[in-house]
């Protein structure tokens, strides 16, 4: 982090009028009361902004363990992000790269054609991105990356896998509210070692409306997109065609109320005939109250739903109430359904969280809290327990070169 802090820095001097806005956040989930057994990560992200252009950096820290009744997906990782946008005049440069190594040992990487698991260690991600602004609302963006990624087995011994990927879109905005984009992707996954090679493209469109004003204050916004996909899946079919419906409605009843609805829909095409691929539903109600200056009460009520091969359902309403100068107190409950794969636990898993705690602000400079959850799941049996969660996220002031 402090390599990516000077190196940012440097920068400065070539350049007038550059901001440096900077993000840290340090959270803490664990399994119990305690701070063992659980999930530790620390993040920080600087941006460095100028009339011509700018450069992201975001450094990711990652601390589980492998205890607790559920398996983790994610262990130890490092992730570091860098990107940035380079302008001139109608021509956008945005170069990128992503450097994500393991802490210990890596996970499990699974090899394709049953050849075993081994180690991941690593992988960097070196991308390019060229976009152009044309002529009559027209706009063009092309993309390349490459990954190298090391794997390790148990004994010790390399393996070496690359991909590479590229794509690129044309897109027009019409006059009124009317927009169709036209493009494709390509990617390509290699390991010479165990004489592996695969690869995936599409071709394909989308036409949408912007944000469409109706009365009662309604506003509405929605896209159909259709993609032709050339490859095959992870059992060795046809990956087919697809054609995707989303829609999203906006409702403000009254200053500080606010409702949001969302739906997606799609179908895929294979072997002559459709089938109905995912579908998925949410809403969100807001309702915030607090006068200007002041820190909010606020309410959450949201849901969703999602349909493919298997079902989830999901409700939560939280709850941010302001005791006293910066400290508010925190409620949340979550009902969750959906599937899982722990040995006994049967093809669906039901879940309740309530959640309470404390917050406190610095102003705008830095928010401190902690939050008790206590959590009934339905696994081979009922289980309970009582989880902690804390963190900090700090806001420095804006550095002005």
């Amino acid at each position: 982090m402090k390599t990516i802090f000077i190196a940012l820095m440097a920068l400065c001097p070539a350049v007038t009028a550059a901001t440096l806005d900077q993000f840290v956040s340090v959270s803490i989930d664990s399994d119990s009361l305690g701070f063992s057994q659980g999930r530790r990560q620390l993040l920080w992200s600087g941006m460095i902004d100028e009339d011509s252009w700018s450069m992201r950096a975001v450094e990711r820290y990652l601390d589980a363990d492998s205890g607790g009744l559920v398996p983790r997906r994610f262990l130890g990782r490092n992730d570091l992000l860098l990107d940035g946008d380079a302008r001139f005049g109608v021509l956008t440069v945005s170069p990128g790269f992503r450097w994500n190594t393991a802490a210990g040992d890596g996970l499990d990487f699974v090899l394709p054609g049953q050849e075993g698991t081994v180690l991941d260690r690593s992988y960097i991600r070196p991308e390019l991105g060229l976009s152009v602004i044309l002529p009559h609302g027209f706009h063009a963006m092309v993309e390349g990356s490459l990954v190298e990624r090391s794997l390790e087995y148990p004994d010790g011994t390399a393996l070496g896998w690359s991909g590479q990927g590229a794509e690129g879109y044309l897109e027009w905005d019409a006059p009124g509210l009317l927009w169709m984009r036209a493009g494709g992707t390509f990617r390509k996954h290699s390991a010479s070692d165990i004489d592996f090679e695969t690869d995936w493209s599409s071709i394909g469109g989308a036409v949408g409306v912007g944000t469409v004003t109706l009365p009662a204050r309604i506003q509405i916004v929605g896209q159909a997109e259709y993609g032709s996909l050339d490859g095959e899946d992870y059992l060795g079919g046809d990956l087919g065609d697809r054609l995707g419906f989303r829609i999203r409605a906006m409702r403000s009843f009254l200053p500080g109320l606010a409702l949001n609805l969302s739906g997606y829909s799609s179908l895929d095409h294979r072997d002559g005939e459709w089938y109905r691929a995912v579908s998925a539903g949410a809403a969100r109600v807001v309702f915030t109250r607090g006068r200007p200056g002041e820190i909010p009460d606020q309410l959450v009520l949201g849901g969703q739903v999602t349909s493919s091969s298997f079902n989830t359902a999901r409700f939560e309403a939280s709850a941010r109430i302001h005791l006293i100068e910066g400290l508010s107190t925190l409620l949340s409950t979550v009902l969750r359904e959906g599937p899982t794969t722990i040995a006994g636990a049967g093809s669906s898993r039901e879940r309740v969280t309530l959640g309470a705690g404390l917050e406190y602000r610095f102003t705008d400079l830095a928010l401190v809290w902690v939050k008790i959850l206590e959590e009934r799941t339905e696994l081979s049996t009922v289980e309970d327990w009582t989880r902690l969660e804390a963190g900090l996220q700090f806001w420095p002031h804006p550095i002005v070169f």
